[in-house]
């Protein structure tokens, strides 16, 4: 079943099925769009009934010239030859993606749409690049972009918009792909590797050497680096390739770390997102120096925490942390481990002939002082660049080490030992000294500040993607500049390691059902979400509806402006101004009737419901009342002239579609005749006593039929310039659609191949200009 709604002055509301619009001369009546089955059914049936007259393809074909000079549709054909996807309708998994620069990323989603961004993730190009089904994604700064997938599929852009396919040289599913300056390479699920020039005018395939089955390949510092676990062979050329004894420092993996903290999945509000986070036992320094350890890796900070540098640990079981301001930094810990670094980004271990754990130690100017089990002490006077291992007088666990009164103290107990310079110890004789010193504890909580100079807290720093954002499922970072992708078309790009996203995603439409445009509106609605927008589709955000609103199937904007929606459990919403605000209309206290259709038809407002059902409204939707038709086929389209009311409805199986009739402002209503006709109707028009059914007119409402002979083309939808020109894209069961653009003059138009327009249904208005409709994918063109 397919209704359909017509758009007064050229503008046509989307039905969302194959071939089914209303044309852009149509009455000034106005209704709505489409029932919720019509994708469906429209999809599986050819365009034309074999009993009806032959579509709008096949006459034109048959009567163009064999030859014809360029007219205004192939001169236009540049501007409908690349067509993205609306990202607020990008409903699909963004599956996965890989940064390319500070300012560019590639990403695809799990029905093969493949967006690319030029500006930091303002904005996406999501488009489907060819028939392919997408495995892996690469680019290269300033282009090309590529991308592989199953059957040994590759397409290459050189901006994202335009794609070409490129040769294939295996039958196999390619796995990963990467670009370096001079080549792009691919890897195939069986051990293939293939190689292109960066222009991807030439190829060669090869096998990997050792049969090795690459899982992926990266470009790493210009190199081809094949990897499968923790194995890989390396290529310069991607032609030659090596073994490697141990695969390079790659940001991979469920943990990668920034300037941010260590970024990895999270939780963040309801959903998953990316938290890049500090914690572990942090180590105040300085007023702007912290060093906090988590046993796995160090993060070091010289600005109080805004940003760290991360490195993995020297070594485990680090027990504390001696330093200045400016460095250089130490730790040391279990069996005698000792390190310096002056950035945090690059550990140098230091070798001080101890084994025993070392415990605690302490730093003034350029003596340091380190203590530890079995009665270790060390010392460097030279501010950490040489060590001694000074004699002691005990064998027990130095656990403390502080300096009062010009002495240095270890306290062991109700004793302990002091020196005077560090390297000859004695028993401490003035025990007194030792109520002066507090014993040291564990680490409490840093109370979400940095710790204070010499002190020792637990530290918990986090910066995460935003709260509402859909799940994130996967990330990836170069740098600080990352990627993070997940459910309902979400694409978030950050260039300072995880503090600030930019971020877009789609609406979690259940289903596109119905698509409308006037003026410098645009509604949308599938389920129970309405998604508007007031700025000819520049934004779009969705209404809030009542909370007792049915599933929505249909819309209609009126001449005022006033947007309706109306759906299942005899729903009708109304909203009128910034659309914001969205009112439940009462069309009656048993009325449990799905509307699929709405419609303005001589000056009052037309509900139809699924099982033929009428209401009709005089006050803007405030009283309604129900009509009787004698009918139970839903009615499809409507027309007016004066008093004279019609209505087309749409058949069953059997039969062709009916025209009712009113003679008193569709009050009521009968049936007049039954069309040689089933099916969509597309133009329903009744001036000057003429009625205009699809490409056939009556001056007697149906009575005899001649042809309108307008080269009048069957969907077709005015672009809305000026220009005169129309698009359509005429479906096809066997091949593929065929997308026309048709000029003014008879025989004058273009088939688009350029791109993938298979089930599309296209639609075009003056203020937004043209849209495409697939699958739930709203498109425009680029």
């Amino acid at each position: 079943m397919m209704l359909k709604t017509a758009r007064a002055g050229g503008a046509v509301a989307a039905l969302l099925a194959l071939g089914a619009c209303q044309a852009p001369d149509a009455t000034e009546d106005r209704r709505s769009a489409v029932a919720p089955t019509a994708v469906v059914e429209a999809a599986k049936t050819p365009f034309a009934r074999p009993d009806e007259a032959p579509s709008a393809p096949t006459e034109v074909t048959d009567r163009a010239p064999a030859a014809r000079q360029a007219g205004s549709a192939e001169a236009a054909s540049s501007r409908f030859d690349s067509w993205g996807v609306v990202h607020d309708f990008l409903g699909a998994r963004v599956t996965a993606g890989k940064v390319v620069s500070s300012t560019e990323a590639i990403a695809f989603t799990k029905d093969n749409h493949v967006g690319v961004t030029l500006d930091g993730g303002e904005s996406w190009g999501f488009m489907a690049p060819g028939a392919g089904d997408i495995l892996a994604v690469a680019g290269a700064p300033g282009g090309p972009f590529v991308v592989g997938g199953r059957a040994g599929f590759m397409a290459i852009s050189r901006d994202g918009k335009s794609w070409s396919d490129l040769p294939r040289f295996t039958n196999d599913s390619i796995v990963g792909v990467a670009i370096n300056a001079t080549a792009i390479v691919a890897v195939g699920r069986g051990g293939q590797y293939i190689q292109f020039d960066k222009a991807g005018r030439t190829g060669t395939a090869g096998m990997l050497p050792d049969k090795f089955k690459a899982k992926d390949v990266v470009n790493v510092g210009g190199r081809f680096i094949a990897v499968a676990g923790n194995k890989g062979y390396a290529s310069n050329s991607g032609l030659a390739w090596a073994k490697l004894d141990a695969l390079p420092m790659m940001k991979v993996g469920r943990t990668i770390p920034t300037s941010r903290g260590t970024c990895k999945l999270g939780r963040v509000g309801r959903a998953k997102g990316v938290v890049c986070e500090v914690k572990g036992t942090a180590y105040g320094l300085s007023s702007a120096e912290t060093l906090v350890d988590d046993k796995k890796t160090v993060a070091f900070t010289q600005d109080d925490g805004d940003t760290w540098s991360i490195a993995e640990a020297p070594f485990r079981g680090i027990n504390g942390v001696l330093g200045a301001y400016g460095g250089p930094i130490f730790v040391y810990g279990n069996k005698g481990g000792l390190a310096t670094t002056r950035d945090g980004s690059s550990w140098r271990e230091v070798n001080v002939n101890v084994t025993k754990n070392l415990r605690h130690g302490l730093m003034e100017g350029s003596t340091a002082i380190i203590v530890g089990d079995g009665g270790a002490i060390i010392k460097s006077s030279d501010g950490g660049e040489n060590w001694t291992v000074v004699p002691s007088p005990v064998n027990k666990s130095l656990k403390q080490i502080v300096k009062l009164d010009g002495r240095y103290i270890i306290p062991l107990g109700k004793g302990g030992i002091e020196s005077v310079d560090g390297e000859t110890w004695t028993e401490i004789i003035d025990l007194t000294v030792l109520d002066r010193i507090e014993a040291p504890g564990r680490p409490g909580k840093c109370e979400g500040r940095m710790p204070t100079p010499g002190q020792v807290c637990k530290l918990t720093r986090a910066v995460t993607t935003p709260l509402g954002m859909p799940s994130v499922r996967a990330f990836s970072f170069t740098g600080d500049t990352g990627l993070a992708t997940g459910d309902s078309g979400l694409v978030a790009f950050t260039n300072d390691g995880g503090a600030s996203w930019n971020w877009k995603a789609g609406f979690s439409l259940r289903g596109l059902q119905s698509f409308d445009l006037s003026g410098d509106r645009v509604i949308a609605v599938g389920g129970k979400s309405v998604i508007v927008s007031t700025d000819g589709g520049n934004t779009f955000r969705e209404a809030q509806l009542p909370k007792k609103t049915g599933k929505i199937a249909a819309t209609l904007i009126t001449e005022a402006g006033t947007v309706y929606a109306g759906g299942s459990g005899g729903t009708i919403l109304r909203s009128d101004g910034d659309l914001t605000r969205w009112n439940l209309l009462e069309v009656g206290p048993k009325v449990r009737a799905k509307f699929i259709g709405l419609f303005e038809v001589g000056g009052a407002l037309y509900a139809a419901g699924s099982r033929g059902e009428l209401y009709r409204s005089e006050t803007s939707g405030i009283l309604w009342s129900p009509i009787a038709t004698g009918s139970r086929e839903p009615i499809q389209a409507m027309t007016s002239e004066g008093e004279t009311v019609l209505a087309a409805t749409m058949a069953g199986r059997k039969g062709g579609n009916h025209i009712l009739r009113s003679d008193d402002g569709g009050a009521h209503f009968y049936v007049l005749r039954e069309v040689s006709h089933a099916g969509d109707v597309s133009r329903f028009t009744l001036s000057g006593g003429t009625l205009t059914y699809n490409d056939r007119v009556s001056k007697d409402f149906g009575g005899v039929w001649t042809m309108a002979g307008d080269n009048w083309w069957r969907g077709a939808s005015e672009v809305g310039d000026g220009s005169g020109l129309r698009v359509v894209n005429y479906p096809s069961r066997y091949t593929r659609d065929k997308f026309f653009i048709i000029g003014k003059d008879e025989g004058d138009y273009a088939i688009v191949d350029a791109f993938i327009s298979k089930g599309s249904y296209v639609t075009c208005g003056g203020d937004t200009g043209c849209w495409m409709i697939n699958k739930g994918q709203v498109y425009r063109p680029l």
